[in-house]
């Protein structure tokens, strides 16, 4: 992996990254891992969209995203955690659905590149 990868400004003390995955653009929140037939999996929710992602973290420098599974509109899916063999989460209604929406679309603009705010 390539430290310019990273989003930059990157800053830490005391550590070195090791691998860095966009997962496929969506953002996680909370990252439950779990050894599976000798392989780990990461399982995470995500900030700005409705939905849970499976990521292979078996080789660290290049994570590798199985799955995104998509969760009710309008829906917060922030919370994720593993029982057993089992992940449990907490969709619950998204009162900054609207809000949330507004900064995807900043956001995709800012990745574009096309200085439009979005407005």
């Amino acid at each position: 992996m390539t430290l310019a990868k990273l989003p930059q400004p990157f800053a830490a003390s005391n550590i070195d990254p090791i691998g860095y995955s966009e997962l496929d653009g969506h953002r996680p929140s909370k990252w439950p891992f779990a050894k599976v037939q000798g392989r780990w999996y990461l399982y995470t929710g995500h900030f700005w969209d409705s939905g849970w992602s499976v990521v292979d973290v078996t080789d660290p420098t290049a994570p590798e995203v199985l799955t995104f599974v998509a969760g009710p509109a309008n829906t917060a899916t922030l919370q994720v955690d593993l029982a057993g063999d089992t992940m449990v989460t907490v969709p619950c209604e998204d009162p900054n659905a609207d809000r949330r929406s507004r900064w995807r679309e900043v956001a995709r603009h800012a990745r574009a590149g096309d200085g439009r705010d979005g407005r």
